[in-house]
């Protein structure tokens, strides 16, 4: 590390004051080693005003403070020269601790080093890389949401992959986290399926799908239920115009249904099995499995019933004909008097219409003075008498919090429904508020049911070029049309590379492929922003790409390899026998903890694979000067080999966490 402060063009770029005007003294022999988080966590309890960041580049160590700007503008004076009496106070904090590491100047910023005794620590040490903050709360993760009698469509696609991801990570932070996969099973489209299958019978029809004209025969259920369930609701849906008095046919079955009609219901629970066993197979090979809890709209009938009698007994709402509503006016205005300001809650009552923001720690809530916005939330429609997606929502809340004891809950959607969650989350939390809940459950649900442990983590879509997709129309790509495409092509780029493949190898590393490519694709940014899915250009060996990541790793395989090591080898390590670019990926490399801390608090998948795509930049780049076979100091190669043994499983532990496998060889 001492060269890159002696390097010219370095220091050229700072002061004087570049180096501490004093002596470091001696590191002790008995030292602390902590991984990264738990160094600035620390740090931060030692010097409390102090904010710590990662670094702009490892260069320049592992942890960075620009403490130095706010002191300077406090006392008039420059920041170069605040920092130079500063970092005293930061020495003082790691000779105390006896933390393995030393302080020294980049410009105004403090920035921290590693001795090679920290850094050395942290190698032999690896699952401390993934050790971050533990909470001993109870989250609930709900995520895939998916339909019955519809199949994966390319939001499920992108919700199951997001969510699993997510699952991994948070599940580095709570030990009590459970998941439920919530199925929309209930509602008009089930109206419409029961009135086709009534109309049609025995008979064949023709329909328009994806622009081709394909027939629909309800003797091919058993063959392919969830594709004749799809072109049975699309034909059905395609009779609207045609039919004069379709809508109150439709509500008929829809109340058929709910009032238990025996027919009705039979089909409806054959159609909810049969779909979810297809389902769940197409999830399983998108490596998501074992959700803890399945419970589908249709569950919260009998709560719905409940909080109907509750707040009709309270004038909790406004009626409306058969339909019930909350005046959210009314409703903030009440809820400013009951629920103090200072604790924050009605900050995040809700979210304008169009807005794509999520809620709760992700939020961009509207200040609680312009509330008054929002005008009306439909807990039950007034032409039907149908409850709504924020009553059945406000009713999911109620049982997790209860039956469940969730102490925080997490629901992944598309942003389009944002809306529906901020009024749903601000009306149950409302509820929760008032005395008058007691009646329905305790304190204890009650607080659980506060703003802010109720999350939605709003995400963008999956586009093809051909634009968006609706089933409802016959418009629409499957998510396993999405993934036989793609596979399609990694053969196609796998066969012009090894001509020579075993068709079984061949279905094997091109599904492999095919799952990293489209699983980096989404979480390689901002999962807010919209993803147009160019299938060539996720395939690629070379940029940001999935494939790059198993490539990294499978680079770092045949090193190992080649010297007859795998990833189990026992070797032996010495940190002093690497130079300072090897010390400096390590450097980068341990930044993981601090990184994952991040995404457990604030939902963002993208800084995961940000990291792991300059990690595999920085492997690479160093793959292509240093050979470690041809290494003559035996030392320095056994070390070399741990270095890409260590290095490899990090890749690929790291990588496990977004969903996605490696190949050993490619």
């Amino acid at each position: 590390m001492e060269d890159y402060w002696q390097n010219e063009e370095v220091s050229a770029k700072f002061t004087s004051h570049t180096n501490p005007p004093f002596d470091i003294p001696p590191i002790p022999n008995k030292i602390k080693t902590m991984n990264l988080l738990e160094l600035k966590l620390r740090l931060e309890t030692l010097l409390p005003d102090w904010k710590w960041t990662l670094p702009p580049s490892p260069d320049l160590g592992i942890l960075s403070s620009p403490k130095a700007f706010e002191v300077a503008r406090m006392q008039g004076k420059s920041p170069v020269e605040v920092a130079a009496t500063l970092i005293q106070e930061v020495e003082n904090a790691l000779r105390t601790e006896n933390i393995a590491a030393e302080a020294k100047l980049a410009g105004p910023y403090i920035n921290i080093f590693p001795h090679d005794k920290f850094l050395s620590e942290l190698a032999q040490n690896s699952s401390d890389n993934f050790k971050i903050n533990l909470s001993d709360k109870h989250l609930l993760l709900e995520y895939v949401s998916p339909n019955i009698a519809k199949p994966l469509h390319a939001g499920h696609l992108v919700n199951a992959v997001i969510g699993e991801n997510l699952k991994r990570v948070l599940s580095l932070k709570y030990s009590n986290l459970e998941t439920e996969i919530y199925w929309g099973d209930w509602g008009i489209q089930f109206g419409i399926i029961l009135w086709t299958i009534r109309q049609i019978q025995n008979n064949t029809v023709s329909l328009e799908i994806n622009g081709e004209l394909v027939s629909l025969n309800i003797d091919e259920y058993d063959e392919d239920p969830i594709q004749t369930l799809v072109r049975i609701y699309v034909w059905g849906n395609q009779q609207k115009d045609l039919i004069p008095d379709f809508d109150n046919q439709i509500r008929e079955e829809v109340i058929k249904l709910e009032n238990g009609d025996k027919n009705s219901v039979d089909l409806w629970l054959k159609f909810a099995k049969d779909s979810k066993k297809v389902i769940l197979e197409q999830l399983n090979i998108l490596g998501v499995s074992n959700f803890d809890h399945e419970f589908g709209e249709s569950y919260y009938q009998e709560r719905m019933t409940r909080l109907t009698k509750f707040m009709d007994k309270y004038g909790l709402w406004e009626v409306e004909g058969k339909g019930r509503f909350i005046d959210l006016d009314k409703m903030s205005a009440q809820w400013e008097q009951q629920v103090p300001l200072v604790r924050g809650q009605s900050e995040a009552l809700g979210v304008a219409r169009g807005e794509t923001e999520g809620f709760g720690v992700v939020a961009n809530p509207i200040p609680f003075d312009k509330i008054a916005t929002y005008g009306r939330c439909y807990l039950i429609q007034s032409k039907d008498g149908y409850t709504t997606y924020p009553f059945r929502d406000i009713a999911a809340r109620w049982h997790w919090a209860e039956d469940l004891q969730a102490d925080i809950m997490i629901t992944l959607t598309d942003h389009t429904q944002s809306h529906n969650f901020h009024q749903a989350f601000s009306i149950v939390s409302y509820l929760a508020s008032k005395k008058e809940f007691l009646e329905l459950s305790d304190d204890e649900v009650s607080n659980r049911l506060e703003l802010e442990n109720l999350v939605h983590i709003p995400y963008g879509f999956l586009k093809l070029p051909e634009g968006k997709m609706s089933t409802r129309k016959g418009n629409f790509v499957t998510a396993t049309d999405i993934l036989e495409q793609i596979q399609a092509e990694a053969k196609l780029n796998l066969q012009e590379r090894y001509p020579d493949l075993e068709k079984s190898e061949l279905d094997y590393r091109s599904l492999k492929l095919s799952l990293a490519a489209i699983k980096w694709t989404i979480l390689s940014k901002d999962i807010i922003k919209d993803t147009v899915l160019n299938i060539p250009q996720i395939l690629t060996f070379e940029g940001n790409t999935g494939v790059y990541q198993l490539y990294t790793f499978a680079r770092l395989n045949s090193i190992l390899r080649k010297n007859e090591c795998d990833l189990n080898s026992n070797l032996s390590f010495d940190l002093s026998l690497l130079n300072n670019e090897e010390k400096t990926i390590l450097n980068f490399a341990y930044q993981l903890p601090i990184i994952l801390e991040d995404i457990a608090q604030n939902y963002k998948p993208h800084l995961l694979s940000g990291y792991l795509f300059t990690l595999s930049t920085m492997v690479n780049k160093w793959y292509g000067i240093v050979s470690v076979s041809n290494e003559t100091d035996q030392g320095r190669k056994e070390t070399l080999l741990f270095f890409c043994q260590h290095l490899a499983l990090l890749i690929q532990q790291t990588l496990g966490l977004m969903g996605i496998e490696t190949l050993d060889n490619l």
